[in-house]
């Protein structure tokens, strides 16, 4: 069995301009939010960089509204990606924007209804190239039904379907029911035991599946850091007290 691996990891939480242009400037894929975005970035910055041959992922905000309770201004959100949509064929390729449609997290039938209430900008931008990911969320409608669901109300199957990782998880029996070309997996990018078993899991319905993933680098970084600390922790508290003292660190 060939190993998984992930087409593109976007560093998402990079809307702040300074961290736009550092992420950009790296040469990585990067992700920002529609809602946080400025009125330059929109116009002049994100253009830029895919018409430097980068890639953009666009969060439409909706994770948000689990602790506001806010329903995000989609006709802002679309209107930012209609925006950058309308640049492309001058001097990008509408392949390297990554967008997320209108939904509801961890509620399918209210992100049905979303997504049917801007059906046809969404399908407009899939037209037009972009890679529209639409989240497969997960409750009592089967993943594999909530799926054929979407392709129903935007009228094709040519839209990214995005996988729940975190708190709204879709479980490795239903990632393995799914049958899609493409799929991206939100909120997750470290290749753990757990990544990588969802990732078999995604290809056993399509092995040539596109599989990308996004994730706020700053805070997974932390994650992997406070691991490592917890791991030392351990370690120095099964050492010999002796053995603790002699090494250690320097108050300076």
């Amino acid at each position: 069995v060939r190993l998984p691996s992930l087409k593109l990891a976007f560093r998402s939480g990079m809307s702040r301009t300074k961290d736009f242009w550092a992420a950009a400037d790296a040469g990585v894929p990067v992700g920002v939010v529609a809602t946080e975005l400025t009125f330059s970035q929109v116009l002049i910055g994100l253009p830029r960089c895919l018409r430097d041959g980068g890639h953009i992922f666009i969060d439409s905000g909706a994770f948000a509204e689990l602790a506001t309770g806010v329903e995000p201004d989609f006709d802002r959100v679309m209107r930012v990606y209609e925006s950058l949509a309308d640049g492309i064929g001058i001097g990008f390729n509408a392949t390297r924007l990554y967008v997320v449609a209108p939904d509801k997290v961890g509620d399918q039938l209210v992100t049905l209804d979303r997504l049917a209430k801007y059906a046809d900008r969404v399908r407009a931008l899939i037209d037009a190239g972009c890679k529209v990911i639409v989240p497969i969320q997960r409750g009592v409608i089967p993943a594999v039904e909530m799926l054929d669901r979407v392709v129903a109300v935007l009228g094709t199957d040519r839209f990214v379907a995005g996988i729940p990782s975190n708190k709204e998880a879709m479980s490795l029996d239903e990632c393995a029911t799914l049958k899609h070309h493409a799929y991206h997996i939100l909120g997750r990018v470290q290749m753990n035991q757990d990544q990588i078993e969802r990732l078999h899991a995604l290809m056993q319905g399509n092995g040539n599946a596109e599989i990308t993933a996004d994730a706020n680098w700053l805070r997974s970084r932390l994650a992997l850091v406070g691991e490592i600390a917890e791991r030392e922790r351990m370690s120095r508290a099964a050492e010999p007290p002796g053995q603790r003292e002699r090494f250690r660190p320097s108050a300076r």
